[in-house]
């Protein structure tokens, strides 16, 4: 009896150890992803090889907007490295190509490169959009403005799909219709007289003494970029201040542009300030009239142009042609002056991208002023990138004032 006994422990003792080698066994195997060949050769060489998702993981960023395509990070030799390059290629139409993607044979392919591929080659991107993709295999992150709700959902999706967690997809994409909105206020005698579209918020005036003619299209359109208290404010000062004759223009950029008549130079600056006191963090600015007496430059100090351009884009912003009009008449005053146009920007992004995108702005100001009738011989052209600070860079006001075209006189 204890011989049977005994035998009988040993054979539980062996089937026990036998259940604990083969868990073991599927525990090692599923770490080699689920490879059991993989298992036996990295224990055979007492060595430990990493899963192939725990290799060197890719990243790659893209920035597409009016004026370029920047792409940088590093993808795995192949066809579909090269497949994003002739994409990207196919999306240039007057964008500039940054390519500064690297290939190399042991980084592993990114889930979502297949997909991204397809995105950049049929989802919508018109002109006017701004589209920034920062893709690893933790995170996916979308940023940027997109004219349309419906491009925003289908950017969306594809993200979605890009990945295998929807939660890693991190979306910043703004809508911001283009042309959608557009409010005019023109002084007029007694009146100030609104021209453009209306939205859903809309300004509450009562003026005194005063009279306001809404003569806006009753359509109802997207959404304004300033609040109702900032369009009552804004549309307030211009009307308490501004001369009859002047016009007050804010965009669905949130531009506001003010174009004074037989203002002084006083006035302008003084409604300047309110301006920007009332409505913090936007793009104010106030010139003469078109057809006003233009002042003359400042010989041998550099002055700094109001214009604006596209996010990353050397297009110059239709905001800015009523300051490079008032220029142009200054240039054509003074036929004797020879202009050096600088660009300069902020910071953020490469060095050599900013130097090469602030030779493009100071550029399109110099093509501006030779469309317009100025000698091209009397213009000359040069971009800093991020060398010549005016303001801190650490914040986003400094970073602003940095973004800039200033000009100066030269004389050979």
């Amino acid at each position: 009896m204890s011989s049977v006994r005994t035998g009988g422990s040993w054979f539980v003792i062996s089937l026990a150890l036998l259940g604990l080698v083969a868990l073991l066994w599927v525990a090692v195997a599923e770490a080699f992803g689920g490879s059991m060949d993989s298992a036996w050769q990295a224990l055979k060489d007492g060595k430990h090889a990493a899963r192939p998702q725990e290799l060197l993981l890719p990243e790659l960023t893209l920035s597409i907007d009016q004026g370029h395509i920047v792409a940088d990070g590093r993808l795995p030799a192949g066809a579909e490295a090269s497949r994003l390059l002739a994409n990207l290629t196919e999306q240039r139409h007057e964008r500039s190509l940054i390519y500064r993607v690297t290939t190399g044979d042991d980084v592993v392919s990114p889930r979502w490169l297949a997909g991204v591929n397809s995105a950049v080659a049929s989802l919508p991107l018109s002109g006017d959009d701004s589209l920034m993709l920062a893709l690893g295999n933790e995170s996916i992150e979308l940023s940027g403005t997109l004219g349309s709700a419906s491009a925003r959902q289908r950017w969306q999706r594809a993200a979605n799909a890009w990945t295998d967690n929807p939660g890693t997809v991190v979306s910043h994409i703004q809508v911001i219709p283009r042309d959608s909105w557009t409010l005019t206020g023109t002084r007029q005698d007694a009146a100030l007289v609104l021209t453009g579209a209306k939205s859903p918020v809309e300004p509450s005036l009562s003026q005194d003494g005063g009279v306001v003619r809404d003569e806006r299209a009753t359509g109802r359109v997207g959404l304004a970029p300033l609040t109702e208290a900032e369009l009552t404010q804004a549309l307030s000062l211009f009307s308490a201040e501004a001369p009859v004759g002047s016009v007050i223009n804010l965009d669905a950029s949130g531009n506001v542009v003010v174009s004074l008549s037989n203002a002084s130079p006083q006035t302008m600056t003084e409604l300047e300030s309110s301006l920007r006191r009332a409505l913090k963090g936007k793009r104010i600015r106030v010139d003469a009239k078109a057809g006003e007496p233009a002042p003359t430059l400042r010989p041998g100090e550099s002055e700094q142009l109001a214009v604006n351009f596209g996010y990353n884009s050397a297009q110059i912003s239709p905001d800015s042609f009523a300051s490079l009009d008032v220029l142009v008449r200054r240039l054509q005053a003074r036929p004797d002056v020879r202009l050096l146009i600088e660009g300069h920007t902020d910071t953020s992004g490469n060095p050599e991208a900013n130097l090469y995108l602030s030779r493009l702005r100071a550029e399109a100001v110099r093509d501006y002023l030779v469309g317009a009738g100025i000698d091209d011989t009397r213009l000359r052209v040069v971009g800093y990138g991020d060398t010549r600070p005016v303001a801190d860079n650490s914040t986003a006001g400094g970073r602003h004032r940095n973004r800039r075209i200033e000009i100066r006189e030269f004389s050979s």
